[in-house]
């Protein structure tokens, strides 16, 4: 019986599966396209924003109005417009590339602060201003930043974004008019995560932290004066004595009495260390890493280093700022090519951060061990391709020959028994001695070698040596009766056995 149960089942033909449903590749998991759901927002966010009892644009009203905030601002602010930029496109010219970079420049600080509220707020908007220039195109002219107009605008799950227009919602355009830049939004919150929260905590102590410390200067900032009576004077005109010296003049007590002011120990070093730590947690989460003048111990050199990475330490806001300056090509060249001028030939437009290859010190020391060798030579595209250099930029000259090292001994250079090429050594052309010669020079090196006996060092060598006289009639007349020989044989014509005159 089991065994025909299974038979049948073997039999059965398997379903065949339904269609996927097409219309769920055009729209999110769990999203529908109405006010209600559109209304949702990321629960953990909004926890963490009541927690604080103020809205989200008063909080950040509140972080953006803080000096230490300000600060790490105009920091990211100057790297990002300290960092080489290029333009470059599909059929992009000279020409255009040229007019193109003049209308970006003078914006750059504008797409930096957007983005900078962007990856703070979650979200940044800015409205496009267009004017026509000399050529008839239409180019942007301004780009208003509505940092304090974002409370009336509402995002829409779907990416739609409304303006509170008097209270009524209006679409606004995000094609080519208005700016709409996100960091982190989903679909659970359209508005972007407001990372900027996280200081606000710092933000509070650190304006808090001003008036605790005027109480403290109050109370115990203050010297305070102690006198002890001493006399048959009463306590209460005694002490009214007090008080008026401390205002001001002078006072006279008896020998018993006695007066001292006290200074408490206390210097506030606490409140320094508080703002310190305030500092660092807005610095940490703004600028990734704290600044060396917040550290309780740093140098000339870590500053140094601090500020040679300031620029890797804003990568997020360079890609927000590259965002938006390429919405805005876009939308200039949208605009131009259904209403004015084309601004380019054809083809898009990209904005991207030059990337400058750092010195790669581990590379040059293996290149300088293999050149070293002088079996290699680096070519251009290695310079080029792997080093970075432009083709404009450097040229290749051939090494000057190293000079080999001699390692031989001194007494070796100065003699003809080892191979020398550099020099081609050709004595065929030397007299031989005569015996004079050879015993006069014989004569005086004996006597520099009879300087070496009996010497211990150098010094008293050198010594030896400067007081030793070479001085021979014989050697000197000698060569003055060859001269004279040569001179007359030069004389009368009389030749040498080169056939030359003379010497």
């Amino acid at each position: 019986m089991l065994g025909l149960l299974n038979k049948l089942k073997s039999k059965t033909t398997p379903k065949e599966p339904k269609p996927f449903d097409k219309t769920a590749l055009f729209r999110a998991i769990n999203t529908a396209f109405d006010d209600f759901a559109s209304e949702t927002a990321d629960e953990s966010l909004e926890r963490l924003i009541a927690q604080t009892g103020k809205s989200r644009h008063e909080i950040l009203d509140a972080i953006l109005n803080d000096d230490e905030i300000e600060s790490c601002r105009e920091d990211i602010e100057s790297a990002i417009r300290a960092t080489p930029f290029v333009l470059w496109g599909d059929t992009l010219d000279e020409n255009s590339q040229n007019e193109l970079i003049k209308w970006v420049t003078p914006h750059i600080k504008t797409f930096a602060m957007l983005a900078m509220l962007a990856k703070w707020n979650g979200h940044a908007i800015a409205e496009y201003v267009y004017k026509h220039d000399d050529k008839g195109r239409i180019v942007i002219d301004k780009v208003l930043n509505r940092e304090g107009e974002l409370g009336h605008y509402k995002f829409k799950r779907d990416g739609t974004v409304l303006f509170d227009d008097h209270g009524r919602d209006v679409p606004i355009n995000t094609a080519v008019k208005n700016l709409v830049l996100t960091h982190r939004a989903s679909p659970a919150r359209p508005m972007g995560q407001m990372m900027i929260i996280k200081a606000y905590p710092s933000v509070l102590l650190r304006g808090k932290n001003w008036a605790f410390l005027g109480q403290f200067i109050k109370r115990y900032a203050q010297p305070y004066v102690v006198g002890k009576q001493g006399g048959f004077s009463m306590i209460e005109s005694f002490t009214a004595r007090l008080f008026e010296f401390i205002n001001g003049g002078a006072t006279g007590i008896g020998a018993d009495d006695d007066i001292s002011i006290h200074q408490l120990s206390a210097d506030g070093g606490a409140f320094d260390m508080a703002e310190r730590m305030a500092n660092s947690r807005i610095q940490k989460l703004l600028l990734g890493r704290v600044k060396t003048s917040e550290l309780s111990s740093g140098s000339r050199a870590s500053q140094e280093t601090d500020d040679k990475t300031r620029i890797d330490r804003i990568g997020s806001y360079l890609e927000l700022t590259a965002e938006a300056i390429n919405h805005a090509l876009n939308t200039m060249i949208a605009v131009n090519a259904h209403y004015g001028t084309p601004l380019v030939s054809g083809g898009q437009v990209w904005f991207d951060w030059k990337n400058e290859k750092a010195v790669d010190k581990m590379r040059a020391e293996r290149d300088k061990l293999y050149l070293d060798t002088g079996t290699i030579v680096l070519t251009s595209d290695y310079y080029k391709d792997v080093v970075g250099f432009e083709e404009h930029h450097f040229k290749i000259v051939e090494p000057s020959p190293t000079a080999q090292p001699q390692n031989m001994p001194l007494s070796m250079l100065l003699s003809d028994t080892h191979a020398d090429t550099s020099h081609d050594h050709n004595h065929g052309d030397d007299e031989t001695l005569s015996d004079r010669q050879i015993k006069i020079a014989n004569d005086k090196a004996e006597k520099v070698l009879a300087l070496v006996k009996d010497v211990d060092d150098f010094a008293t060598f050198q010594k030896r040596l400067e007081n030793l006289d070479l001085t021979d009639d014989d050697f000197v007349d000698e060569l003055a009766n060859q001269n004279l020989t040569a001179y007359v044989d030069g004389l009368t014509g009389k030749t040498n056995q080169d056939g030359h005159t003379g010497v």
